[in-house]
């Protein structure tokens, strides 16, 4: 090493920021073009959202048959196949100081059952070709009636 070159021709430093060009340029080849092999193209997918304390009432606006889609983006994200209504329940404060699980009076959790065609891959299930779903996400779900935040609670891909 000779006035900071090597072999008397390039900069130390400047081989480094070489070397990690190099290594940033076949990290990203790498991350964007490892295929995510597709297990089935051709799955129902079916999926339980949960809605908490919300109104009985509201309950009506969840039909079976019903389209559902994603609020933010407009995509479709399936049909209601059922519908079930369980009292909300909500911490509650004991004498003792202890939380507790207790029914609210006024308010319900509704279990809304959908279905899709859809796909799955070695890490994700899609619905309609491009939606993910996935237990514990959330989905800005809409309908002809109503808008509303749920989670989903369960995630299940079947064989068409």
């Amino acid at each position: 090493m000779k006035d900071g070159k090597l072999f008397g021709k390039i900069n130390l430093i400047d081989l480094l920021v070489i070397l990690l060009i190099i290594g940033v340029v076949a990290g990203t080849v790498y991350r964007f073009s490892s295929p995510e092999a597709t297990v089935s193209p051709n799955k129902q997918i079916d999926y339980l959202l949960k809605i908490e304390g919300v109104r009985p009432f509201t309950e009506k606006f969840y039909e079976v048959g019903l389209d559902c889609y994603d609020n933010k983006t407009g995509t479709f994200i399936g049909e209601i196949a059922g519908v079930r209504v369980e009292p909300y329940e909500s911490l509650g404060l004991n004498s003792d100081g202890t939380m507790t699980r207790v029914a609210h009076p006024t308010y319900v959790t509704i279990y809304v059952s959908v279905w899709v065609n859809g796909r799955e891959t070695n890490n994700s299930l899609y619905a309609n070709e491009s939606f993910t779903v996935k237990a514990g996400g959330k989905i800005d779900l809409a309908t002809k009636y109503v808008s509303v935040a749920a989670t989903v609670d369960s995630v299940k891909a079947t064989d068409i």
